[in-house]
C-alpha cells in the first residue's frame, strides 16, 4: 500500500503486536454496496458505542485490522467522514494509548503524503481533535518519544494545515528547544517552508534570522509563509521590512541574493525595485512601522504622491491652488532630494514660474537644480535687484499667475458663513445636540486628510438653519492636555449620546453619500463609537438612491449633465442646475485652522445633501414616483459565481429571494414554492445575452419581451420595472439588476446549458403549468397572442394574389373578409393590425395537407400545424402536464 515504507517512527509498537481484533465486518463477508455498507457500519457502530469501555478491551485489538477496516471504510463510503469519524472515535475509546494510534492511523493512511486537505490522514486527525475534546476528563501522558515521532511524522509530507494540527494536539511548541537542530538541518536542506513553519509552531523563532528562510521563502514567491511567520514574531517584522526596504533601490537585485544564499526554484525574475515596493508598503501598514525607519519606500512613496498633485493640477484641475500647496508642503517637508524632484517635476508639466516660486521657497541648493531652471532664478533676481533698488520691496508670488476665480460656474453655500459652527468644547457639543432634537432631517459627512493611515479630521452635521463642524482632531488633542478645563473636554460619554440620541434615534432622518466610508472611520478613530455602523437608523445613502433614479426615472431631475461618475458634484449639478466645487476635498485637513474656503467646502458638502432631497422628494410628488419604495429596494451584497455553485448544492427559490438558482437543478425544492400559474400569467423580459430563451419560452406560450442587441444595457431592467415583469439575465448585468429590483423580481439564468433546458428550468423554478393548448399559443417573432384562423383555400387564393399584388401599389380601399379571431385586408393583403401577411415558407405541396392556418394578427407571419408541433410537444414531455 502507497505511504508505508517509512513507518519506522510510528508503528515499532504495533509490529510486536500479533493480537486478534473484533472487526465491524469480517473479512470475508461479501461486498456490498456503498449504501448498505454505511447503513451496515452504522449498526455496528451504534452497538460498540453501547458497551462500556472496560468491556471492550484494548489488549484483543490489532491496530492492523483496524486500520484496514477503516481504509475500506474510508474508499466504500466515497470519503464519507460521518461514518470514518465514528470509526475512528470507536477505535480511540478502545485504545490504551490513543495519541499513539491515531499517529499510526495517520502514519499509515495512503494519501498521507500527496498534500491534499480531503484526505484520510487529515480526517484521522481532525476525528483525533474531536475526540480529545469530547474526552477532557480521560489523562493521558505524551511522552518526548512520541513527540519527536509526531514531528518526523508531519515533517515528511506537505500538508501545512495537517502539520499545525498535529503540532496542536502533541503540543509540540512545549519541546521545542529540544527540537532546534532538527529544524535548522531543514535549513540546511534549503527545505525553507518546512523549517519556516516549524519555527513557528515550535516557538523557536529567536534561534533565526531573516536570512536562513525568510528571504530565501519570499526569493521562492511564497510571501504567506512570510507573513503568517512575522505575524507571530514581532522582533522580526521590522528587520525584515528594512531588508524589503533596501531592496527598493537599483543597487540591489534579488539576482544578486539568490547567488549569495543558493537559493533553489528562485523567482528572482518577479521580484524588482517596483515588486519589493509594493510589498513592503503593505507590511509597513500591517505592522504599524514607522516611515523614517524604511527611508526607501517613503522616499518612493512621496515622489509617487508629488506625481499625482501635479496631475490633479495640471490634468484633472480639480484641486485649488491652497490646498495644492498645503498637500505638497505636507510631503516634501525638509527633504532637499523632494524638493529637487517637486522642481524638475514643474518643468515636466511646462510650469517655470511655479517652479521658479517653489525653488525659492525652499531654498533649494542650486547646483542641484536644471540648468533651465537656474538660470530663470538668476533672471528674476535680476528683477527684483532692480525693484528694490527702486524703492520696492522684494515680491515672488507674483511670479505665478493668480488663479482666476471661478465661484460662479459652481453652486454655493446658501445660509451665511455664521451659521457654520465650530465645535471644540462640552458646551458647544451641547447646544449641537440640543439644535438636533427638533431637527428631522440631517446632512452628515466626514473629512480626513489623504493617504494611508490618516485619522478623522472633522464631521459636517447639516440642519436646515445652522451646520456643525465637530472638531475632531483638536478635541482629541485638547483632551491630552492637562492644562484644559475639565468641564470643556468632550469625553467618551458625550460621544455615545452623539450615536445614541442622532445616529441610533429613528426620528431623525440622516442623509449621507457614500457614508458607509465616514461611519467605518468614525468606529476606527473613536472607541466609543465602534458600533455606529449597527446602531444607525433611518440612514438614507443618496448614492444608492439616485443611482436607481437614473437607471429607473431619470425624469425626476431637473437638469440634464453630461454622464460622468455621478459622483455627488454631478448629482447636484442635476438637481440644483451647477455642479459642486470639489477642489479642496483633496486638501490636508489636519491643518490648523482650517482655511474659510476649506470650512465653507466642508459645510456645503453637508448642506448640499438636504437641498438634493427636497428636490426629489418634491419631483416624485410631481411625477408619482414612489421614493419610499425606491429606498427600500436595498442594494444586494455580491452574490456568488453562478459558474462556482454546487451541482447538488443548496438552492434559494427565486421567486422568493434573489438569490440565483443553482444553474443545474430547478427550484422544485425550495422552502416555499410559487403557486402555479398558466404561461400566459407568467410574464418575463431577457436581456439581449437571451435572445434564444425567450424564444424558446414564446414557444411554450409564455408572454415574453426580448431586449435586442442595439438596446441600451437598461432596457431589461426599465421593462421589468415598469411592466412589473421578472427580469431573466445573467453573468454581471444579473449582479448590477439585483441592486434595482424587489426580492424575486430577477432571475440568474445559466447559459452552459441548451436554450430548451434553460427555459425547461426558469418553467420549473417559478411553477409555470404547460399544457398542449399552450404550445405555439404566442407568435414566437412578436410575442402576439392572437392568431387570425384562415382557411386553407383562403390563404392559397391570397398567397397566390401576393406575387401579382407585390408588383402594384396598394388599394387605397381595403376589402376586409372577416375570419376566425380577426378580419383580413384581402386586396392590401393586411391584417387587422395593419401588419402585412409574410408567406414564408408557404408553397404549393402545403395546401395538399395543411387544412387550416394561422395569422399572426400583429406581425402577419403565417403558421400551420405540422410536424414540427409534433416534436416540439415530444421534446416537451416532461414539461407539458396532462389536462
Amino acid at each position: 500500500m502507497a505511504g508505508r515504507g517509512k513507518r519506522n517512527y510510528a508503528t515499532r509498537e504495533f509490529r510486536s503486536t500479533n493480537r486478534r481484533v473484533n472487526t465491524v465486518r469480517s473479512p470475508d463477508q461479501p461486498s456490498t454496496s456503498s449504501h448498505q455498507n454505511c447503513e451496515e457500519w452504522n449498526d455496528n457502530l451504534t452497538e460498540l458505542s453501547k458497551q462500556p469501555f472496560t468491556d471492550m478491551q484494548p489488549g484483543f485489538i490489532e491496530h492492523r485490522a483496524w486500520f484496514d477496516e477503516l481504509s475500506t471504510a474510508w474508499n466504500q463510503s466515497n470519503n464519507d467522514l460521518y461514518i470514518t469519524t465514528r470509526l475512528l472515535k470507536v477505535s480511540y475509546n478502545s485504545s490504551s494509548n490513543p495519541y499513539r494510534t491515531a499517529l499510526y492511523f495517520m502514519c499509515e493512511s495512503p494519501d498521507f503524503r500527496t498534500g491534499k486537505t480531503n484526505s484520510l490522514s487529515s480526517a484521522v486527525m481532525k476525528a483525533f481533535e474531536d475526540w480529545l475534546k469530547e474526552n477532557t476528563s480521560r489523562k493521558f501522558e505524551i511522552s518526548f518519544e512520541l513527540q519527536a515521532e509526531a514531528f518526523e511524522a508531519v515533517g515528511s509530507q506537505n500538508n501545512s494545515h495537517l502539520t499545525q494540527l498535529v503540532a496542536e494536539i502533541y503540543r509540540l511548541g512545549n519541546v521545542g528547544e529540544h527540537l532546534l537542530e532538527r529544524v535548522k538541518q531543514m535549513v540546511t536542506m534549503r527545505d525553507y517552508k518546512q523549517a519556516c513553519l516549524f519555527a513557528t509552531l515550535l516557538n523557536i523563532q529567536k534561534h533565526f534570522n531573516i536570512n536562513e528562510f525568510l528571504v530565501p521563502l519570499l526569493l521562492q514567491d511564497r510571501v504567506n509563509f512570510v507573513q503568517n511567520y512575522l505575524d507571530k514574531c514581532p522582533e522580526q517584522q521590522e528587520v525584515f521590512v528594512q531588508f524589503i526596504d533596501s531592496m527598493c533601490t537599483y543597487e540591489k537585485n534579488a539576482f544578486q541574493i539568490v547567488g549569495a544564499l543558493q537559493i533553489p526554484d528562485a523567482k528572482a525574475g518577479k521580484w524588482n525595485p517596483r515588486a519589493f515596493k509594493k510589498l513592503g508598503s503593505r507590511l509597513m501598514k500591517l505592522y504599524n512601522i514607522s516611515p523614517e525607519v524604511c527611508s526607501n519606500i517613503s522616499q518612493i512613496n512621496n515622489i509617487g504622491t508629488l506625481k499625482y498633485l501635479l496631475h490633479k493640477k495640471y490634468t484633472e484641475g480639480n484641486i485649488s491652488d491652497e490646498a495644492w500647496e498645503e498637500m505638497i508642503e505636507a510631503v516634501i517637508k525638509n527633504d532637499v532630494g523632494l524638493q529637487v524632484e517637486l522642481c524638475s517635476l514643474l518643468l515636466c508639466y511646462d510650469d517655470l514660474p511655479c517652479a521658479i516660486k517653489c525653488a525659492h521657497k525652499y531654498n533649494v541648493p542650486r547646483d542641484q537644480l536644471p540648468e533651465t531652471l537656474q538660470t530663470a532664478l538668476e533672471d528674476r533676481e535680476k528683477v527684483n535687484y532692480l525693484s528694490y533698488k527702486s524703492g520696492q520691496n522684494e515680491n515672488w508670488d507674483d511670479v505665478v499667475d493668480p488663479e482666476p476665480s471661478n465661484d460662479h460656474m459652481y453652486h454655493s453655500l446658501s445660509l451665511p458663513f455664521s451659521a457654520i459652527v465650530n465645535v471644540v468644547t462640552k458646551q458647544q457639543f451641547e447646544r449641537m445636540l440640543d439644535a438636533f432634537q427638533v431637527a428631522n432631517v440631517i446632512g452628515c459627512d466626514c473629512e480626513w486628510k489623504p493617504g494611508a493611515g490618516s485619522k478623522l479630521s472633522i464631521i459636517q452635521i447639516a440642519t436646515w438653519e445652522q451646520i456643525f463642524i465637530i472638531d475632531v482632531k483638536v478635541i482629541l488633542e485638547n483632551n491630552q492636555l492637562d492644562q484644559i478645563d475639565p468641564n470643556w473636554k468632550i469625553d467618551a460619554k458625550d460621544w455615545r449620546t452623539l450615536a445614541l440620541a442622532v445616529f441610533a434615534n429613528v426620528e431623525i432622518k440622516k442623509l449621507g453619500f457614500g457614508f458607509s466610508t465616514d461611519l467605518k472611520m468614525l468606529s476606527q478613530c473613536l472607541p466609543e463609537c465602534e458600533r455606529l455602523n449597527m446602531e444607525t437608523k433611518n440612514l438614507l445613502d443618496l448614492h444608492g438612491l439616485t443611482q436607481k433614479l437614473t437607471v429607473m426615472h431619470p425624469e425626476i431631475f431637473l437638469y440634464d449633465f453630461p454622464h460622468s461618475s455621478r459622483g455627488l458634484t454631478d448629482i447636484v449639478g442635476m438637481c440644483l442646475g451647477k455642479k459642486l466645487d470639489k477642489r479642496e476635498q483633496f486638501s490636508n485637513w489636519d491643518n490648523r485652522p482650517l482655511r474659510q474656503r476649506q470650512t465653507e467646502y466642508a459645510a456645503l458638502d453637508a448642506y448640499c445633501l438636504l437641498e438634493v432631497y427636497n428636490v426629489l422628494q418634491s419631483r416624485a410628488a410631481e411625477l408619482g414616483i414612489d421614493l419610499d419604495l425606491m429606498m427600500n429596494i436595498r442594494s444586494k451584497k455580491k452574490t456568488k459565481s453562478p459558474n462556482s455553485t454546487s451541482e447538488n448544492g443548496p438552492h434559494s427559490s427565486c421567486v422568493n429571494s434573489t438569490t440565483p438558482c443553482s444553474p443545474h437543478s430547478s427550484c422544485e425544492n425550495s422552502i416555499t414554492p410559487p403557486p402555479p400559474c398558466s404561461p400566459g400569467q407568467f410574464r418575463v423580459v431577457v436581456d439581449s445575452m437571451l435572445q434564444g430563451l425567450g424564444r424558446q419560452l414564446r414557444l411554450m406560450g409564455v408572454d415574453v419581451k426580448m431586449v435586442e442587441n442595439t438596446d441600451e444595457p437598461q432596457t431589461a431592467l426599465r421593462i421589468g420595472i415598469n411592466e412589473n415583469r421578472i427580469i431573466l439575465s445573467t453573468g454581471s448585468s444579473f449582479e448590477k439588476f439585483l441592486q434595482y429590483v424587489q426580492p424575486g423580481m430577477c432571475h440568474h439564468v445559466n447559459t452552459a446549458s441548451t436554450q430548451r433546458e434553460q427555459a425547461h428550468r426558469v418553467l420549473n423554478c417559478f411553477n409555470v403549468q404547460v399544457t398542449t393548448q399552450d404550445i405555439f399559443s404566442r407568435c414566437p417573432k412578436c410575442n402576439n397572442s392572437r392568431y387570425i384562423r384562415v382557411p386553407s383555400e383562403h390563404v392559397r387564393q391570397l398567397w397566390q394574389n401576393s406575387s401579382v399584388l407585390s408588383k402594384m401599389s396598394l388599394f387605397k380601399t381595403p376589402l376586409w373578409i372577416s375570419y376566425e379571431n380577426g378580419k383580413l385586408d384581402t386586396l392590401n393583403l393586411k391584417t387587422d393590425e395593419n401588419a402585412v401577411i409574410q408567406f414564408d415558407g408557404v408553397n404549393d405541396e402545403l395546401f395538399k395537407r395543411v387544412d387550416l392556418f394561422y395569422i399572426c394578427a400583429t406581425c402577419g407571419k403565417v403558421y400551420w400545424e405540422g410536424s414540427h408541433l409534433k416534436r416540439l410537444v415530444s421534446a416537451l414531455k416532461n414539461v407539458v402536464i396532462s389536462e
